[in-house]
């Protein structure tokens, strides 16, 4: 939830979780799509992030704004 308000600031409406994908043998990336409001629209932001399983190091997030 912090990521996405790290990419796109606005009131968090809601969130769901997309699951989960193996990348690598000690890569894993989970995704998230949120609901966002900013100055009274609502958008989607998609956010991935890929951490090393072992450690919970984070190697990457990339967060996408999605249009209704």
């Amino acid at each position: 939830m912090a990521e996405a308000q790290k990419c796109y600031a606005g009131e968090l409406i809601d969130y769901r979780h997309l699951g989960a994908e193996q990348v690598s043998a000690t890569v894993t990336q989970e995704s998230f799509h949120f609901w966002m409001r900013q100055g009274g629209k609502e958008f989607g932001v998609t956010v991935s992030i890929r951490f090393e399983a072992a450690t919970g190091r984070v190697d990457s997030v990339v967060c996408r704004r999605t249009d209704p």
